[in-house]
């Protein structure tokens, strides 16, 4: 409206005064006053007189108090455009503070864990019990929701594709093996951060600005030991039941698609779960973790094609440490690891196990790992001899 006005008192140079009529005007607002001072401002300009005395009288005092006291200079706030160099710096000084800040706490958190070690940890036992509550019964419900709804979308998807080619069974294999690997844990986490770690966020830093904190510094009282401990401790133990709780609702949800959408009767969707989910799987999960800390997974997933010889490694070294004891299967002797034979008990210098699992086995007993043999062929005796 205000650019119609611009344009009609640009196209008629002899307009000398606007006056407003609001007679059949019901009701007004804020956006009344905006339009008049911008009126105001355009008129000011082209040297135009305004008559306001046909506003209501309610927006006609409201304008005199809006414009009694004229506005200072350098008040306004300015739009100032800043550099690129100038956002990449301030940027980068702001994620090393956040970084030390973030140290900091790392820091004061481990030394208060470890004087919670050594008994010298000062916190109230009710507010461990309180933080228990908090992170396990209170997180049931929203955990429930949305591991069985995670289950319910991974079953849902899996059984499109697999009903094409009759295999609607794997949906039980698919639904375990993601939840037990991957999605569990990661909902459980993300629920616990977004709603037990944004809790305990607001609480802090409500007692922040209560100065609540500073009085505890007064009285002698580490914060870190009486608030933020307790929390600690509450997160570590409840977190590992929260993910196999997850795990479990999301197995629920498969076998809510399973029996009510592909008609798999419970004991066969059982069944099926139970055989594609072992222990092992939350063994892979640690292992993929560790591997990847040390810089040894090439890829996400350790069953991928490239990572073939570091499963064939991983699965010696578990033989080797689990399985294999030592004067049952082998004995030490002189530096070297001699088997012994499992039907004769005799020993059996010069032969070694293949596929790694002998130089496991040196290293098990920390003694010098050789070079892998490689067996060609094998024959037996029998025909040894008939050739």
């Amino acid at each position: 409206m205000v650019d119609d006005i611009r344009g009609q008192v640009e196209s008629e140079p002899g307009i000398k005064r606007i006056t407003f009529d609001s007679d059949k005007l019901d009701h007004w607002d804020s956006s009344l006053l905006t339009f008049v001072i911008k009126v105001r401002d355009l008129c000011k300009l082209e040297k135009i007189r305004v008559n306001v005395s046909g506003l209501p009288k309610g927006a006609q005092k409201l304008l005199a108090l809006a414009t009694a006291v004229p506005e200072k200079k350098g008040t306004r706030s300015e739009e100032v455009r800043e550099s690129f160099l100038f956002r990449v710096g301030q940027d980068t000084i702001d994620f090393f503070r956040t970084a030390g800040e973030m140290l900091t706490f790392i820091g004061e958190a481990s030394a208060s864990l470890g004087r919670f070690l050594v008994g010298k940890a000062h916190f109230r036992r009710s507010d461990l019990t309180l933080t228990l509550q908090e992170c396990g019964a209170q997180a049931l419900p929203i955990v429930s929701l949305i591991s069985l709804l995670v289950g319910l979308i991974l079953a849902f998807i899996g059984a499109v594709q697999l009903k094409l080619f009759g295999a609607e069974i794997y949906v039980a294999n698919l639904v375990a093996i993601s939840m037990v690997r991957v999605m569990g844990a990661m909902m459980a986490g993300i629920i616990m951060a977004g709603r037990t770690g944004a809790a305990f966020a607001a609480q802090l830093g409500t007692m922040e600005t209560n100065e609540e904190i500073d009085a505890l510094k007064t009285l002698g009282i580490s914060p870190m030991d009486f608030l933020v401990l307790p929390r600690m401790l509450g997160l570590t133990l409840m977190m590992p039941l929260l993910c196999l709780y997850a795990n479990l609702m999301g197995i629920l949800g498969g076998l809510i698609v399973g029996m009510g959408m592909l008609n798999i009767g419970f004991m066969q969707y059982y069944n099926q779960t139970k055989g594609a989910v072992s222990l092992t799987d939350v063994g892979i999960s640690n292992v993929e973790t560790m591997l990847k800390r040390e810089g040894l997974l090439k890829t996400p997933n350790l069953y991928d094609p490239s990572n073939y010889s570091l499963t064939r490694y991983l699965e010696s070294a578990l033989k080797a440490y689990v399985l294999y004891k030592r004067d049952r299967d082998y004995v030490v002797k002189d530096g070297q690891v001699i088997i012994v034979d499992e039907f004769t008990g005799r020993l059996m210098p010069g032969r070694r196990y293949s596929e790694g699992l002998h130089q496991a086995i040196e290293a098990k007993e920390r003694v010098k790992v050789q070079r892998e043999s490689m067996t060609f062929a094998t024959i037996t005796f029998q025909n040894y001899f008939r050739m």
